[in-house]
């Protein structure tokens, strides 16, 4: 790769049903071992940072610090789906009464 600044969106490198929620632009630059905390430092920053823009602050904790997130212990019900990108998410759910007593979910994507 030529030395210099190139960006790409995110959105171009993935598959259209894989899109990130936020794009975000990243910066081509030489990666050196010497300096390659500093570049992932900033890289974390930049992320973090467009993420807060686009999402706002409650978004972005709630994406940091996800709430209902794991696998029920006894769920009365689960639920496994695979996106055409191989991405996965199941829900959990316990039922009391005729009503969601308690929910959950895990993701790999």
């Amino acid at each position: 790769m030529p030395v210099g600044k190139k960006t790409d969106s995110l959105s171009n490198i993935l598959t259209p049903a894989c899109q990130p929620v936020v794009d975000v632009t990243l910066e081509r630059k030489p990666v050196h071992m010497g300096n390659l905390d500093e570049f992932l430092a900033d890289l974390q920053e930049k992320i973090f940072d467009e993420a807060k823009e686009a999402l706002g602050q409650r978004g972005f904790d709630r994406w940091r610090n996800p709430r209902f997130r794991g696998e029920l212990p006894n769920p009365d019900a689960h639920a496994r789906l695979q996106g055409t990108c191989g991405d996965t998410m199941e829900i959990f759910l316990e039922f009391e009464k005729g009503r969601v007593k308690a929910a959950s979910y895990r993701t790999d994507g």
